[in-house]
């Protein structure tokens, strides 16, 4: 029995394999800063087999990656990855690789998380399949990552039928993983995507209820996520007050956490079809305030379009269908997040719009 639970769990000695237990428990509370102490505190022990020090690793590259410190979890996770492959342990190398996806897909970077993928797919599917636990955690993110790129390449029901699977299996083997909130999450984009609001808004609900309180990075931006969620389903449904609620409380969240991509356009989208002009003028200038090179950011210029449409002089509208047909062709043919289309039909139909009244004032 001993000797089968140590196969189990890489021979770890009982007290690291304990204190690693700790760890991923920690993890799993979103208690990072925690986890980290007590990651310090294994790997400063001088017993460590080859299997524990990988695992800590692993540990510490998920708990920077969670607490928004990317640069340093990237380099924790290629040294994981270099370490791994010299052992010839892969499944350490998945989690080196799925830990650098996971920073690629945070930060909008799409072609290198795309390229994670299919290097973690690859490697995945050249490992013999086995009935360990430890196969099986690996297996349930391999589906979560299925189910992302299929979600990223518009294949809605394939990426419903990987995030489903994975969840599942983590149900199964580590029914208090906080992963299991992502791929909610997920299931909820989807359906949003879909068209079918009320899966959408049930799984969003859902996810949002099981979230404990706190204010690390990893937390505040699976909260930021589902608010965009709720904010672009209401805006779907035509509830433009409830849907502004939500896009506000996102866009407070996403400037505390730094995150690269603020929904200032939906917000001024939503303003407008509200006809409120005054505070679509303030969203853009704070926009333009936090953004770094406004002039060639496609979302800001989308939002200033959107405000020029409204104007009365032929000129604005104009100008607006000018920069409305470069920032669809740019921004629209290659979308990292599926909700960025249903912003794309937004802009398409605001720019079928100004050629309507160009024209028809052309004529009169």
């Amino acid at each position: 029995m001993v000797n089968s639970i140590m196969r189990e769990e890489y021979k770890m000695s009982n007290s690291e394999s304990n204190k690693l237990a700790i760890v991923k428990n920690l993890i799993n509370k979103y208690k990072f800063e925690e986890a980290l102490r007590q990651v310090k505190d294994i790997e400063e022990g001088r017993n460590l087999t080859p299997e524990e020090a990988l695992r800590t690793q692993a540990y510490k590259a998920t708990i920077h990656s969670r607490l928004g410190q990317f640069d340093v979890a990237v380099k924790i996770a290629e040294e994981l990855y270099q370490n791994s492959q010299e052992m010839k342990m892969s499944l350490f190398t998945l989690d080196a690789l799925y830990c650098k996806g996971f920073i690629f897909y945070v930060q909008g970077r799409n072609e290198e998380f795309l390229r994670i993928i299919e290097q973690h797919e690859k490697l995945f599917n050249s490992i013999p399949r086995e009935e360990s636990r430890e196969y099986q955690e690996r297996e349930a993110f391999y589906l979560l990552r299925k189910g992302s790129r299929e979600y990223n390449i518009g294949d809605l029901n394939l990426a419903l039928d990987y995030y489903e699977k994975s969840l599942q299996v983590f149900e199964e083997i580590d029914p208090n993983s906080s992963v299991i909130h992502v791929i909610l999450t997920g299931i909820a984009f989807a359906y949003l995507v879909k068209g079918e609001l009320n899966l959408a808004l049930e799984y969003t609900e859902k996810t949002l209820s099981l979230l404990p309180e706190g204010e690390n990075f990893y937390l505040l931006n699976i909260k930021a996520n589902l608010l965009l969620n709720l904010g672009v389903l209401y805006w779907q449904k035509g509830e433009l007050d409830s849907a502004l609620e939500y896009l506000i409380r996102e866009l407070e969240i996403a400037k505390e956490i730094k995150y690269p991509l603020k929904p200032y356009i939906h917000i001024i989208c939503v303003l407008v079809a509200k006809n409120d002009l005054a505070q679509a003028h303030y969203y853009l200038e704070e926009c333009k305030l936090n953004t770094e090179k406004p002039e060639s950011d496609l979302r800001y210029q989308g939002a200033h379009a959107l405000i020029l449409k409204t104007s009365p002089r032929l000129r604005d509208h104009f100008e607006a269908a000018t920069i409305l047909k470069r920032v669809i062709e740019e921004f629209c043919r290659d979308l990292s997040n599926l909700l960025d289309m249903f912003l794309c039909g937004v802009l398409l139909v605001s720019l079928s719009d100004l050629y309507s009244r160009t024209l028809e004032i052309s004529f009169d």
